[in-house]
């Protein structure tokens, strides 16, 4: 959708037609102000801060053996978290909210641009932020869903465009 944008303004601005060939859908396309973020975020691999205040790993990324039905594998593309009730999903990095996809009422996601790597943070009940805000470190975005079995647990992934990406090795203490 951003490479849509992009394209749309400079063909805008030149009087040239879109041509709808050229937009890629599986890269963005980044403006200066965008490379520079994602410079930043590249720079900060394994440094980024866990997206709870507080937690342990639950589940880690790859495929593993389901954690309740011991005959089945699973390939989890992120890492989740148990944390305590009524946590917090924080920014792991500066960015902008580029969508917030509703799964069911207490199953909501929040994706964060980074430049082209993309943070997302699942399984919260409320969302703070709306679809184009700005972020900051370590800002609120949503509190995480405690299940009526008392279990508290976020989901956290990062990708850079289309290709996702192992959050172990982004962020601090793996």
């Amino acid at each position: 959708e951003a490479n849509r944008k992009k394209a749309e303004e400079e063909a805008k601005a030149t009087g040239k037609k879109v041509d709808e060939k050229a937009i890629s859908s599986t890269t963005i396309d980044l403006s200066p102000e965008a490379k520079l973020i994602a410079g930043n975020f590249k720079a900060n691999k394994g440094k980024l801060p866990w997206p709870v205040e507080r937690g342990v790993v639950y589940s880690r990324y790859g495929v593993q053996p389901h954690p309740l039905v011991k005959t089945t594998t699973i390939d989890n593309k992120g890492v989740d978290f148990k944390t305590v009730e009524g946590a917090e999903a924080m920014a792991v990095f500066e960015g902008e909210v580029s969508e917030i996809m509703v799964h069911t009422p207490v199953n909501m996601y929040v994706f964060v641009r980074h430049g082209d790597y993309i943070t997302v943070y699942g399984n919260l009940d409320k969302v703070y932020v709306k679809k184009g805000q700005k972020v900051a470190f370590r800002q609120k975005l949503g509190r995480v869903h405690t299940y009526l079995s008392g279990s508290t647990t976020i989901k956290f992934a990062v990708s850079q465009n289309l290709t996702t990406l192992n959050p172990e090795h982004w962020l601090h203490g793996f």
